[in-house]
């Protein structure tokens, strides 16, 4: 475990602390701090990109491998996305960025995540506290050892559905304090003989009816 959060810790380290941002037609190194949404950013070859945004302009291969884990690099164009983090080819790309920097896909992966789609993955995915396999396509042996399988090789999908785990977790435990009050309650009530028949089974029923209403708010979408 302490290995798996040195070796995120070492990737959030990765991120570049300055970034190249067009303003007033003119090229300005600002801290990556200071980069806002819809900020346009130019990325030199073989420089690391520092927000997560989209190509405006440009094409070149970029290494995922500090996300992904795979070593091939994948070809970026206009209208690709591109994430914090993750190291430019040759090709000089213009980025617009769409995610603030403290919300990219890098930072928002919690510590004990790791991703992956082919063989070489599996061991990780199988020992992570989290293993999370990218695309259907994926080998068999990583889909079968990971927890989580994103249907798409989209890491934008990642913070989503963490937060819907987050969710999922929550809920479930307010049913569960919910669901074991009542039915002390009723138990206590009806030891003591106070409760007529009627109303326990209201109660019984109407407690149960708040726990699947409860549960139904899971799909209610939240943008993040």
């Amino acid at each position: 475990m302490g290995r798996t959060h040195a070796s995120i810790r070492a990737r959030l380290d990765m991120t570049p602390k300055e970034a190249d941002v067009y303003r007033d037609d003119q090229i300005v190194r600002v801290p990556v701090e200071e980069l806002c949404v819809d900020d346009l950013v130019l990325v030199r070859p073989g420089a690391q990109v520092p927000a997560d945004g989209q190509v405006i302009t440009g094409e070149s291969a970029v290494d995922e491998a500090s996300i992904t884990g795979e070593s091939m690099p994948v070809e970026k164009a206009a209208g690709a996305r591109v994430f914090a983090g993750t190291l430019n080819g040759q090709g000089a790309l213009d980025v617009r960025v769409t995610t603030a920097v403290e919300n990219s896909t890098l930072a928002r992966i919690v510590a004990v995540v790791v991703l992956g789609d082919g063989v070489n993955d599996a061991p990780a995915l199988a020992t992570a506290a989290l293993g999370v396999a990218m695309g259907a396509a994926g080998t068999d042996v990583a889909l079968e050892s990971a927890d989580v399988l994103l249907m798409a090789d989209d890491l934008s999908r990642l913070p989503r559905a963490l937060d819907l785990a987050k969710r999922a977790r929550r809920i479930v435990r307010q049913n569960l304090s919910f669901a074991f009050t009542v039915m002390i309650t009723l138990m206590l009530l009806a030891i003591i003989g106070n409760i007529p028949l009627p109303l326990g089974v209201v109660g019984h029923e109407g407690s149960t009816l708040l726990v699947v209403t409860n549960g139904l708010r899971l799909l209610v979408s939240r943008r993040i």
